[in-house]
Protein backbone atom coordinates (compact mmCIF):
# COMPACT_ATOMS: atom_id res chain seq x y z
CA UNK A 1 0.00 0.00 0.00
CA UNK A 2 1.08 3.56 -0.74
CA UNK A 3 -0.34 6.90 0.16
CA UNK A 4 0.95 9.70 -1.62
CA UNK A 5 0.11 14.01 -0.29
CA UNK A 6 1.20 15.86 -3.15
CA UNK A 7 1.28 19.76 -2.51
CA UNK A 8 -0.96 19.97 0.52
CA UNK A 9 -1.96 22.67 2.21
CA UNK A 10 -4.48 23.22 5.31
CA UNK A 11 -5.14 26.78 6.72
CA UNK A 12 -7.64 27.61 9.17
CA UNK A 13 -8.93 31.23 8.57
CA UNK A 14 -5.70 33.34 7.64
CA UNK A 15 -3.48 30.68 9.64
CA UNK A 16 -1.49 28.34 7.63
CA UNK A 17 -1.06 25.42 8.98
CA UNK A 18 0.62 23.27 6.26
CA UNK A 19 2.04 24.37 3.27
CA UNK A 20 2.74 22.21 0.02
CA UNK A 21 3.89 19.23 1.90
CA UNK A 22 4.66 16.03 -0.09
CA UNK A 23 5.67 12.74 1.40
CA UNK A 24 5.05 9.30 -0.03
CA UNK A 25 3.98 6.96 3.17
CA UNK A 26 4.68 2.72 1.48
CA UNK A 27 5.59 -0.45 2.29
CA UNK A 28 5.01 -1.67 6.21
CA UNK A 29 6.77 1.02 7.33
CA UNK A 30 6.52 3.04 10.95
CA UNK A 31 6.81 6.94 10.34
CA UNK A 32 7.30 9.65 13.09
CA UNK A 33 5.82 13.27 12.55
CA UNK A 34 7.50 15.73 15.00
CA UNK A 35 7.62 19.19 15.19
CA UNK A 36 6.97 22.26 17.35
CA UNK A 37 3.21 22.95 18.65
CA UNK A 38 1.31 24.41 16.40
CA UNK A 39 3.29 22.84 13.40
CA UNK A 40 0.33 20.60 11.72
CA UNK A 41 1.40 17.20 13.67
CA UNK A 42 -2.30 16.34 14.21
CA UNK A 43 -4.19 18.32 11.50
CA UNK A 44 -1.67 15.85 8.74
CA UNK A 45 -2.99 12.56 10.66
CA UNK A 46 -6.50 13.85 10.32
CA UNK A 47 -6.02 14.91 6.64
CA UNK A 48 -4.76 11.16 5.92
CA UNK A 49 -7.24 9.82 7.66
CA UNK A 50 -10.08 11.87 5.62
CA UNK A 51 -11.12 13.40 9.27
CA UNK A 52 -10.60 17.08 7.38
CA UNK A 53 -10.06 17.53 4.10
CA UNK A 54 -7.03 20.22 2.41
CA UNK A 55 -7.28 23.39 1.26
CA UNK A 56 -5.12 22.33 -1.55
CA UNK A 57 -2.94 19.67 -3.19
CA UNK A 58 -4.63 15.64 -3.60
CA UNK A 59 -4.22 12.37 -1.49
CA UNK A 60 -4.20 9.28 -3.23
CA UNK A 61 -3.85 5.44 -2.23
CA UNK A 62 -2.54 3.12 -4.03
CA UNK A 63 -2.33 6.23 -7.02
CA UNK A 64 -6.23 6.62 -7.03
CA UNK A 65 -8.24 9.08 -5.09
CA UNK A 66 -9.33 8.32 -1.75
CA UNK A 67 -12.96 7.26 -1.49
CA UNK A 68 -13.61 4.44 0.48
CA UNK A 69 -10.75 3.79 2.52
CA UNK A 70 -12.22 4.58 5.53
CA UNK A 71 -12.20 0.93 6.87
CA UNK A 72 -8.58 0.30 6.26
CA UNK A 73 -7.67 3.34 8.81
CA UNK A 74 -7.53 2.72 12.73
CA UNK A 75 -6.49 6.51 14.68
CA UNK A 76 -6.46 7.13 18.38
CA UNK A 77 -5.94 10.23 19.44
CA UNK A 78 -6.50 12.02 23.20
CA UNK A 79 -9.15 14.08 21.69
CA UNK A 80 -11.42 11.54 20.40
CA UNK A 81 -14.41 11.56 22.70
CA UNK A 82 -16.49 8.17 23.02
CA UNK A 83 -20.12 7.49 24.66
CA UNK A 84 -19.87 9.43 28.34
CA UNK A 85 -22.28 6.80 29.75
CA UNK A 86 -21.92 3.66 27.54
CA UNK A 87 -19.79 1.13 29.57
CA UNK A 88 -16.37 -0.37 28.77
CA UNK A 89 -17.66 -3.42 28.16
CA UNK A 90 -20.56 -1.89 25.79
CA UNK A 91 -17.80 0.23 23.73
CA UNK A 92 -15.65 -2.56 23.11
CA UNK A 93 -18.86 -4.82 21.87
CA UNK A 94 -20.47 -1.89 20.02
CA UNK A 95 -16.83 -1.45 18.44
CA UNK A 96 -16.02 -4.69 16.99
CA UNK A 97 -19.48 -5.24 15.72
CA UNK A 98 -18.78 -2.02 13.34
CA UNK A 99 -14.93 -3.13 13.04
CA UNK A 100 -13.29 -6.02 12.39
CA UNK A 101 -11.23 -7.69 15.10
CA UNK A 102 -7.41 -8.29 14.17
CA UNK A 103 -6.89 -12.33 13.97
CA UNK A 104 -6.27 -14.39 17.04
CA UNK A 105 -7.22 -11.51 19.05
CA UNK A 106 -10.14 -13.18 20.47
CA UNK A 107 -9.50 -13.21 24.08
CA UNK A 108 -9.81 -9.22 24.24
CA UNK A 109 -12.32 -9.21 26.71
CA UNK A 110 -10.26 -11.03 29.25
CA UNK A 111 -7.51 -8.20 28.89
CA UNK A 112 -7.03 -7.11 32.25
CA UNK A 113 -7.67 -3.99 31.31
CA UNK A 114 -11.16 -4.89 29.89
CA UNK A 115 -11.63 -7.56 32.47
CA UNK A 116 -11.52 -5.30 35.87
CA UNK A 117 -13.08 -2.14 34.20
CA UNK A 118 -15.97 -3.54 31.88
CA UNK A 119 -18.86 -2.44 33.93
CA UNK A 120 -17.54 0.90 34.48
CA UNK A 121 -18.67 3.73 32.38
CA UNK A 122 -16.65 5.81 29.85
CA UNK A 123 -16.68 8.93 32.27
CA UNK A 124 -16.15 7.28 34.95
CA UNK A 125 -12.87 6.13 33.90
CA UNK A 126 -9.08 8.78 34.76
CA UNK A 127 -8.07 10.48 31.42
CA UNK A 128 -5.46 7.59 31.45
CA UNK A 129 -7.98 4.69 31.24
CA UNK A 130 -10.07 6.78 28.42
CA UNK A 131 -6.86 6.78 26.66
CA UNK A 132 -5.56 3.08 26.65
CA UNK A 133 -9.17 2.38 26.01
CA UNK A 134 -8.97 4.31 22.96
CA UNK A 135 -5.49 2.64 21.90
CA UNK A 136 -7.13 -1.10 22.57
CA UNK A 137 -9.73 -0.64 20.16
CA UNK A 138 -7.15 1.12 17.62
CA UNK A 139 -4.21 -1.35 17.83
CA UNK A 140 -7.20 -4.36 18.24
CA UNK A 141 -8.68 -3.38 14.72
CA UNK A 142 -7.77 -5.02 11.52
CA UNK A 143 -6.17 -2.46 9.63
CA UNK A 144 -3.54 -1.17 6.92
CA UNK A 145 -3.29 2.27 8.06
CA UNK A 146 -3.25 2.91 11.81
CA UNK A 147 -2.65 6.82 13.10
CA UNK A 148 -1.60 7.48 16.45
CA UNK A 149 -1.82 11.04 17.88
CA UNK A 150 0.42 11.55 21.08
CA UNK A 151 -0.35 8.26 21.65
CA UNK A 152 1.25 8.10 25.64
CA UNK A 153 -0.65 11.14 26.77
CA UNK A 154 -1.93 10.53 29.89
CA UNK A 155 -0.17 7.42 30.60
CA UNK A 156 1.72 6.24 33.79
CA UNK A 157 4.68 4.04 33.18
CA UNK A 158 2.87 0.73 33.07
CA UNK A 159 0.50 2.26 31.03
CA UNK A 160 3.45 3.06 28.29
CA UNK A 161 4.70 -0.63 28.62
CA UNK A 162 1.00 -1.81 27.92
CA UNK A 163 1.01 0.44 24.82
CA UNK A 164 4.55 -1.10 23.76
CA UNK A 165 3.02 -4.33 23.90
CA UNK A 166 -0.44 -3.55 21.98
CA UNK A 167 2.17 -2.63 19.36
CA UNK A 168 3.73 -5.63 18.95
CA UNK A 169 0.00 -7.17 17.48
CA UNK A 170 -0.01 -5.37 14.49
CA UNK A 171 -0.09 -7.36 11.29
CA UNK A 172 3.30 -7.13 9.52
CA UNK A 173 1.84 -5.68 6.59
CA UNK A 174 0.72 -1.82 7.42
CA UNK A 175 1.90 1.21 8.00
CA UNK A 176 2.04 3.36 11.67
CA UNK A 177 2.29 6.83 11.57
CA UNK A 178 3.18 8.13 15.06
CA UNK A 179 2.79 12.03 15.96
CA UNK A 180 4.67 13.08 18.75
CA UNK A 181 7.61 14.59 20.22
CA UNK A 182 8.12 12.21 22.97
CA UNK A 183 10.67 9.83 21.98
CA UNK A 184 8.82 7.35 24.23
CA UNK A 185 6.59 7.05 22.24
CA UNK A 186 8.62 5.37 19.30
CA UNK A 187 12.22 5.20 20.15
CA UNK A 188 11.99 1.09 20.40
CA UNK A 189 10.34 1.28 16.96
CA UNK A 190 12.73 -0.55 14.39
CA UNK A 191 13.58 1.27 11.39
CA UNK A 192 11.09 3.91 11.52
CA UNK A 193 11.26 7.59 9.49
CA UNK A 194 11.48 11.12 10.69
CA UNK A 195 9.53 13.65 9.15
CA UNK A 196 9.79 17.06 10.29
CA UNK A 197 7.56 19.41 9.95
Amino acid sequence: MEITLTDISKKFGKHQIIKNFSYSFGGSSNYIVCGKNGSGKSTLLKLISKWMSPNDGKITWNGADATKEEELISFAAPYIELPETSTVQEIVSLHFKIRKMLEKQTALFDLPFIKSNKNKTYQDLSSGMKQKLKLILCLFSDAQLYLLDEPSTNLDAGGVEDYKEMLKILPEKRILIIASNEEKDYNFLPNYKLIQL
